[in-house]
């Protein structure tokens, strides 16, 4: 392959840049907690305040 080919193959988008690609691994799905978590932040939010004297 000569340097014009090489050159030439890079400008040529195949979503590699430059090597294959690592199989990624998929992200794990939402926490279990974060709903309990959502409920508590909700329940602070609502809760009635005091006035600051």
């Amino acid at each position: 392959m000569s340097p014009l080919d090489r050159l030439l193959a890079e400008a040529v988008p195949d979503g590699t840049f430059g090597g294959a690609r690592t199989k990624t691994k998929r992200k794990p799905g939402p926490d279990p907690k974060a709903a309990e978590h959502r409920a508590a932040l909700e329940a602070a939010i609502r809760r009635p305040r005091t006035p600051a004297v």
